[in-house]
Formats: C-alpha cells, structure tokens, sequence
C-alpha cells in the first residue's frame, strides 16, 4: 500500500492516526520502510492523539479552509499534535 499512499501524498494531503484504544501516533521511533519516519518522509499529516474518525474530520476542515498545504500542516500541529 506504500506506493498509492506516496502517490496521493504528492497530490492531496494525507493524514494518518493509530487505531488503538489511546495514545499518539509513534513519531521518531522506527524507520524501516511505512514506518512513521517514511509517512512524514512521505508527506502525510500525522494526527496525534486523534482517532482516525476525528482525523478525518480535521483533514476535511483543513481542505475546506487552507489550500496551502503548509497551512494544512500547521492547522494539524495545533489541533492535532499533543
């Protein structure tokens, strides 16, 4: 799955966030291929705390409301980031 999320990563953003009970998305932990090293590599937005349901409601807001993509990012590091 790496090479389509590479490949939408170059042209929307993408965001991504962990399915477990609690806690972050690791960030500087592992960097073997899909590792969230290679996802920031790669571009996406890393969600932090949220579940990916309100990751998704994020990522739409921040496509409604910035078309930069910096402001993207930034919309996710104050909302998203612990």
């Amino acid at each position: 799955m790496l090479g389509p999320i590479e490949a939408a990563a170059a042209v929307v953003p993408v965001a991504y966030s962990s399915r477990t009970g609690a806690g972050p998305v690791l960030r500087h932990t592992y960097g073997f291929r899909g590792s969230e090293r290679d996802l920031h590599r790669m571009g996406l937005l890393d969600a932090g705390d949220l579940p990916p349901l309100k990751a998704r409601v994020l990522l739409v807001a921040a496509l409604w409301s910035e078309r930069d993509r910096d402001a993207q990012r930034r919309v996710f590091a104050a909302h998203a980031l612990p």
